[in-house]
This record gives C-alpha cells, structure tokens and sequence, in this order.
C-alpha cells in the first residue's frame, strides 16, 4: 500500500472513530428525553441505560463539572416530563 493510501486510511478510520464517539456521548440525552415518562423513566430501561452509557456516568461520578455538563445537556434536550411538578 502506498504511502498516500496508507495517510488515507489512517485519516479515515481516524475520523470514523471520532465521531462514532462523539455520537456516542451527545445521544444520552436525546435517549433519556425519548424514554422519559410522567412517571419517570422504567426501571428497565434505567439499567439498560446505565449499562450502555457506563462510561460517561462513571466520568460524571467522578467530576462535579462533569455530571453538571450532562445533567443540563440531559435537561436541555427536552423530556416534556423532565421539570413536572406535582
């Protein structure tokens, strides 16, 4: 394989990566605004989720900016049920 190919290919799977992370973080909230219910979210989807998105809640475990920057991202893709009052 020639060297340019090679830079290609390295550039592509490079960029394929990246943004098949970046999709990975930013659908949390569109995920949790989509299962949300008026009763909160099912316990069945909350442990799906928690196994799925591992990762960023163990970030956010360990950060308060962290878990403050997915909190609001998490609120400001809009569960109508999110800010519900009783």
């Amino acid at each position: 394989m020639s060297d340019n190919k090679r830079s290609k290919l390295i550039r592509f799977v490079g960029y394929t990566i990246f943004f098949l992370l970046m999709i990975y973080v930013l659908s949390i909230g569109p995920v949790v605004a989509t299962l949300q219910t008026p009763e909160g979210m099912p316990l069945e989807y909350i442990e799906s989720l928690s196994a799925i998105y591992a990762p960023l809640l163990w970030a956010a475990d360990r950060s308060d900016i962290l878990d403050e920057i997915l909190r609001c991202y998490i609120k400001a893709c809009g569960s109508p049920f999110h800010n519900k009052t009783n």
